[in-house]
């Protein structure tokens, strides 16, 4: 015969597994565009003449993946961007086939809301080589009140080490180091935010012994992910539970 302390514990264990697998909401939107016009560039600048190529593109909406790609002869700069729900992915690719003395840029700024509570997370890196320089960042801004200084987060880096690379969140630079905020968090609904990120490459013939021009490519992603929230089931769980403990106290009394 089953007791009712037997039936009140088996009550508990449901709930406990039902707090364990409850699901997290995903009903959450991100809106582009909303306090600025979100636009991703490539730069490439070739000799002392400065022979310069710019490329701009300004995503309307979520969309990809799109690549802005600015060309001069045999030097490129490339910038391949997705702008989903769940996040926003960049992949830079910048080459220099020849030793002048050239600079490749890729820039993005990305304006946006959410209509919820959620939370963040930033990671990336850069490798290059044969270079003269590179600097490499991401800044996640919150344009609520208008503020030019409102930092989430702010990570900015620069070497002038060959085939020195750089990863998002560290100090890793040569030249230059500067950590502001943290690379992981929460976004809160109804605020505007800017994200700004940025990859800088440059060569030299003075510094390019084995005259191969310079390389490099590298990545910076914000991915979003709900907050946990109760379910429908977890409530009912918790509602049987409390049935069963005043089940239990009439049957027990």
């Amino acid at each position: 015969m089953i007791s009712c302390a037997q039936v009140v514990r088996s009550f508990l264990a449901i709930t406990a597994v039902a707090i364990l697998f409850a699901p997290v909401s995903s009903a959450y939107t991100i809106t582009l565009n909303e306090g600025g016009s979100s636009r991703i560039t490539s730069i490439i600048s070739t000799g002392p003449c400065c022979n310069r190529t710019v490329v701009t593109e300004n995503p309307a909406a979520l969309a990809g993946p799109s690549e802005v790609e600015a060309n001069f002869g045999f030097y490129v700069s490339s910038v391949t961007y997705t702008l989903s729900n769940s996040g926003f992915d960049f992949d830079f690719r910048q080459s220099h086939d020849f030793p002048l003395d050239s600079e490749a840029d890729g820039h993005g700024t990305i304006f946006f809301s959410v209509d919820e509570d959620i939370y963040y997370s930033a990671s990336g890196s850069y490798t290059p080589i044969y270079n003269r320089s590179l600097a490499f960042s991401a800044s996640l801004l919150d344009r609520t009140f208008g503020s030019s200084n409102d930092y989430v987060f702010d990570s900015y880096q620069r070497t002038l080490a060959t085939n020195h690379s750089l990863t998002l969140g560290l100090s890793e630079g040569t030249e230059a180091n500067r950590l502001r905020g943290s690379v992981d968090g929460m976004l809160l609904a109804g605020r505007l935010y800017e994200f700004q990120i940025s990859a800088h490459l440059r060569t030299s013939p003075t510094e390019d012994s084995e005259g191969l021009g310079g390389f490099g490519g590298g990545n910076i992603s914000l991915a979003f992910t709900p907050i946990p929230e109760p379910s429908t089931a977890l409530l009912l769980s918790l509602g049987l539970t409390g049935l069963s403990w005043k089940g239990r106290r009439s049957l027990c009394s």
